[in-house]
């Protein structure tokens, strides 16, 4: 009986001894990486973020107009920053047995103790920073941020874990009950990292280097700040950025190194904001043991550069202008106030300058966004993009485009603009009141009367609103839409990543108005002709005062300079272009030939040539001394309104290279467009001259690099 006893007990110790030697090498041949590296990652700390570099934002001559500047700043681990948390001290008190002996000033005292190197680290950080110019007291906020928002975090932790099922007003309720002890007994991985506790200007890296670099606990790093080196140039179309807000990190919200951190910015507004998708560059990192030793280092991928066809310095010089015009002071006070204007290069579609006033400092646009908000001028809003407004008689050389290829009028086709009023119902001429004991045809009896390119010369609107009344309603809003009208005309970009070759679509496109070419205002864009909804056959009258621009008719100055310069290619439609693209360097892809005959052609550009050149063009006296008029081939329109007031001017102009440029200003509030938008398409036109887009000056470098770049594209009219 004994003998089988010990063999029993023999056996079962035998079997425990195969199956812990079975164990043992299961967990040495199968699973001793996995244990490896269980024992590492509890050595090895949270990796840490890399900041973000946004690309550039360029012009077309490669200047500078947003960029990222390395902004240096010392990085405190949150074990120094404690110190200054009184909680801290607290937990650590509540934590201790007291002894009645012991007093809890003298208990205190010998806590601190066990800290006194962290102390004096502290004390060396701060004391650093006020030599680099920190002011004590914004490092100590700085501080105090940081330890709040732990403190914050741990209770909220903590109570979630004692409390599970509850709810945020349960928290609040019970927020207050939660002792320090238990918020700092958590092992949070925010409590093993650093944060930002104040900058180091770049004339004491160096110092900081040689001071902080051996310490431990502390860290210097590079941040990116944006900067606009041009400040208020193209505000409205730059935008600027800001910091990301909840609702926006559900962008790249699936990439680990695209999705937005706290504190992160993100494009605001302009081409910041459309070009997002592309500007973000990917976040790097690093990885720290628990002794501070580097394990891993990934570094941050720059975003990538977006370049505007926008020439700064043009755009700068219009925007100074327009600010303090050399104008007669009722007028000029007008146009600083509220005036737009837009610059093409007309073989290309390339915005040269797109302006809006007033404008405003983009380096402060975080700061004072409220008072900008609030401005009764609107300085965040693009006028020649956000903004519709009546055309006036800017829309007659395309009314008599129209009705020449709808075949409603012949060149030489006399409508007369008789001495007395037109019948109820119909648009009035000024010229019927001054005139009216002249008789029928009057103005241009010696010049073959009212024709198509006198009637365009003298603006006359009896001609163009009987004009408009015989176009087919359907013919006229087709033929506005195919120019570019009631539809956003500015498109959203295609850019394809040069590393990986795949498609980034823009967040959208630029803010921008579509105008109206129906009856009643027109609420959304349209993106096809089918859409578009025609003008009752009891309300056909509209047409009549859509010939003189005004009615319910309603454009963007970007719609009319883009228009015109359809006008100017020979019938070449394109959308305005305000970023370039590698893949269409002509921008063709979206271009499309319209059925304008080179007849119908020549007639609106006499009418328009002798608007500028002629006695009685509404152009002439602004021209008469202009010392360009005789090198450049200048064809201009102007154009008023009422209720609005509204003053017009447009113009093309051809040099002896067959370069040509579109110029397009609005003045809301202006009351007349050869008094209040002429002089100042004058100007810019001058302005567009001395930086060499148009005309052929010998020995400007500028001039031939222009010349040079319209022959390549001579395959465009």
């Amino acid at each position: 009986m004994y003998k089988i006893r010990l063999f029993i007990l023999i056996v079962f110790f035998a079997a425990a001894a195969v199956i812990c030697l079975v164990r043992l090498a299961n967990l040495q041949l199968v699973h001793c990486q996995d244990y490896r590296q269980a024992i590492a990652d509890k050595q090895i700390l949270e990796p840490q973020p890399l900041p973000t570099i946004r690309g550039n934002i360029l012009d077309r001559k490669g200047v500078v107009l947003a960029k990222d500047v390395p902004v240096f700043y010392a990085y405190v681990n949150y074990r120094l920053c404690r110190l200054l948390d009184e909680r801290f001290w607290e937990a650590q008190m509540q934590r201790q047995r007291l002894d009645e002996t012991v007093s809890p000033q003298r208990l205190r005292y010998d806590i601190q103790a066990r800290f006194s190197e962290d102390f004096s680290r502290l004390n060396r950080i701060l004391a650093f920073a006020e030599r680099v110019g920190a002011s004590r007291g914004e490092v100590l906020q700085s501080i105090e941020r940081i330890n709040s928002r732990i403190w914050e975090m741990g209770c909220y932790v903590y109570w979630r874990r004692v409390n599970p099922n509850g709810t945020l007003d349960d928290y609040r309720r019970q927020k207050e009950e939660i002792r320090p002890a238990e918020v700092f007994g958590l092992r949070l991985v925010e409590m093993q990292q650093t944060y930002p506790v104040f900058e180091i200007p770049a004339e004491h890296l160096v110092e900081a280097q040689a001071e902080l670099s051996g310490l431990k606990d502390v860290e210097i790093r590079t941040h990116g700040q944006r900067i606009y080196p041009r400040r208020t140039a193209a505000c409205q179309i730059i935008g600027w950025v800001g910091l990301v807000q909840e609702e926006e990190k559900e962008l790249f919200s699936q990439d680990e190194y695209l999705r937005y951190l706290e504190g992160e910015v993100i494009g605001k507004a302009g081409i910041e904001r459309m070009c997002e998708p592309i500007l973000r560059g990917r976040r790097g990192e690093v990885i720290y043991d628990k002794d501070g030793r580097l394990l891993q280092r990934r570094e941050p991928q720059y975003g990538q550069t977006v370049q505007l066809t926008l020439d700064v310095d043009l755009q700068e010089r219009i925007e100074k202008y327009l600010q303090h015009p050399d104008l007669p002071p009722e007028v000029a006070s007008v146009v600083s106030r509220r005036a737009s204007a837009v610059v093409l290069e007309a073989a290309t579609g390339d915005i040269l300058a797109m302006v809006s006033t007033p404008q405003y400092d983009l380096n402060k646009a975080r700061q004072i966004a409220g008072r900008l908000v609030s401005d009764p001028n609107t300085p965040m809003r693009h006028k020649a993009l956000e903004v519709n407004y009546p055309p006036g008689s800017t829309i007659k050389p395309l009314i008599l485009l129209i009705g020449l290829e709808e075949k409603k009028i012949t060149p030489y086709e006399i409508i007369s603009c008789p001495a007395h009023s037109p019948p109820s119902g119909w648009p009035s001429c000024l010229a019927q009141t001054r005139f009216s004991r002249m008789g029928h045809d009057w103005r241009w009896a010696d010049e073959g009367g009212n024709i198509a390119r006198n009637a365009l010369r003298g603006s006359c609107n009896i001609y163009f609103s009987r004009l408009a009344d015989r176009i087919d309603s359907g013919a006229l809003q087709r033929w506005f839409f195919e120019l570019g009208f009631g539809r956003r005309v500015l498109p959203a970009v295609e850019w394809i990543d040069s590393k990986t070759g795949e498609q980034l679509v823009s967040w959208g496109t630029l803010p921008q108005a579509h105008g109206s070419i129906e009856y009643g205002i027109q609420q959304t864009p349209y993106t096809s002709l089918e859409q578009i909804r025609p003008i009752p056959s009891n309300r056909q009258s509209e047409k009549r005062f859509w010939g003189i621009g005004q009615g319910n008719l309603r454009v963007t100055v970007l719609q009319a300079a883009n228009a015109l310069a359809a006008v100017v290619r020979g019938g070449i439609y394109k959308p305005p272009r305000l970023i370039y693209l590698d893949d269409d360097p002509f921008n063709q892809k979206h271009q499309k030939i319209l059925p304008i005959s080179s007849q119908t052609l020549s007639v609106v550009r006499d009418g328009m040539r002798a608007a500028v050149y002629e006695d009685g063009g509404t152009a002439y006296s602004t021209f008469l001394d202009f010392p360009l008029r005789k090198e450049l081939k200048i064809y201009g329109k102007t154009g008023s309104t009422e209720s609005p007031d509204m003053a017009w001017f447009e113009c093309f102009a051809e040099d002896s290279a067959d370069r040509s440029i579109v110029i397009v200003v609005a003045v809301p509030g202006g009351l007349s467009g050869s008094g209040y938008a002429a002089p100042v398409g004058r100007q810019i036109l001058q302005f567009c001259y001395e930086a060499g887009y148009i005309g052929v000056k010998p020995g400007n470098p500028a001039s031939a690099k222009h010349s040079a770049g319209r022959s390549e594209q001579g395959a465009n009219p």
